[in-house]
């Protein structure tokens, strides 16, 4: 019996921008009979207390202030910056990606951070080990994931895959691919009404707000707002891990409020609502595009601008500049369905191709076409 071929699946835990389509593809690969390793960065590498350190900077600065996040994105720009920090993190983690490697023993390895893809894809060639990887942005190309060490680069958009070109990033080496959707999204589902019922929620006008898997943003003026016409309305809050949020808003809440704290069935809400609302992650848009829920932006880092343009842009949401805009939107959509159903029919005709199996059947052949070339032993 054949060897099952092994793949090292990387991303970064700091949100689930990185950690949902690593997951995803992960998920194929093993449908298909690969045998898969999904590991974060830095605790693959034994690094935990680093791990632990970087996310806690991330959180308490980057997520809660945006304006440093922006600071951020703009010196990572910065052509001296990618160079030194690229060699930095090579010979820092060297050591100990070469024994992971020899613990691991993959076939070849895939990235969905864009930091991890340059180093792998670097000590891959060292090494001999494909690594693939993955834009995670989606819709734009940070110069930081250039890298043209990789067997290939795969990315969801034609905007993605243009900015990539024009960043840097070798022609022929990028695959214009599907959105890798979790399996789980693909689920058949009933009446909406019927799914309210499975998990406990009313049925009316639903808005969901979901601001990421840290839950950081904007959410008591929106539930103070909404007191008006509590009897007409529920709001369900996502609070991700933020225990402080989810326990804040358990202690005096609303009737018209549903609050929950990190969950595995995301998709389910997204389903029962009539607007997705909260932070534009490429994940939560493209989740809520598959499932045709028009969407609320109430918040958008730096790298998350791109989807919020693209959501007005389609019309197939909204961008208000403040909670009166926001709440006007709602208003409206809630009073005049036809006005709903205006985003609801775009979304049908969005061309976004949503398919795991795209990346996954891809990275077979790729490995298929490598064992084929390789020379016989003799």
């Amino acid at each position: 019996m054949p060897r099952k071929q092994k793949c090292l699946v990387v991303y970064v835990g700091t949100g689930e921008g990185f950690k949902a389509p690593a997951v995803a593809i992960a998920k194929e690969l093993e449908a298909q009979g690969v045998e898969c390793r999904t590991v974060d960065f830095l605790p693959g590498l034994g690094l935990d207390k680093a791990d632990s350190l970087s996310k806690e900077i991330w959180r308490r600065l980057f997520w809660q202030h945006s304006s440093a996040f922006s600071l951020g994105f703009k010196v990572a720009e910065s052509s001296l910056f990618l160079n030194i920090s690229k060699q930095v993190i090579y010979h820092l983690l060297r050591k100990q990606a070469i024994r992971q490697i020899r613990e691991e023993k993959p076939d070849f390895i895939f990235s969905t951070f864009f930091v991890a893809t340059s180093f792998y894809a670097r000590l891959g060639k060292e090494l001999g080990i494909p690594v693939f990887g993955y834009n995670s942005e989606v819709l734009f190309c940070p110069p930081i994931l250039v890298c043209n060490d990789v067997a290939r680069f795969f990315v969801s958009s034609r905007e993605g895959y243009e900015d990539m070109v024009k960043k840097g990033q070798e022609k022929e080496l990028i695959r214009l691919t599907g959105f890798p959707l979790d399996s789980k999204f693909r689920k058949k589902y009933g009446s909406i009404a019927l799914e309210r019922k499975k998990l406990g929620l009313a049925n009316k006008f639903t808005v969901l707000l979901v601001y990421g898997g840290e839950g950081y943003g904007p959410v008591l003026p929106l539930i103070d707002q909404m007191s008006e016409f509590r009897a007409d309305i529920q709001l369900v809050i996502v609070c991700g891990r933020n225990q402080k949020m989810f326990d804040a808003l358990n202690r005096n809440k609303p009737d018209h409020l549903v609050v929950k704290g990190f969950i595995d069935n995301l998709q389910d809400y997204i389903y029962c609502a009539d607007i997705a609302a909260g932070k534009s992650g490429l994940n939560y848009t493209f989740e809520s595009i598959f499932l045709r829920k028009p969407i609320l932006v109430l918040r958008a880092m730096q790298n998350e601008t791109y989807a919020a343009k693209m959501i007005v842009n389609k019309k197939i949401g909204w961008w208000p500049k403040d909670t009166e805009e926001a709440m006007g939107i709602i208003r409206k959509a809630m009073r005049d369905r036809d006005y709903l159903k205006a985003y609801q029919d775009r979304l049908k005709n969005i061309p976004v191709m949503f398919s795991s199996t795209d990346i996954a059947d891809s990275l077979l052949s790729e490995m298929k076409c490598r064992a084929m070339k390789k020379p016989k032993q003799v």
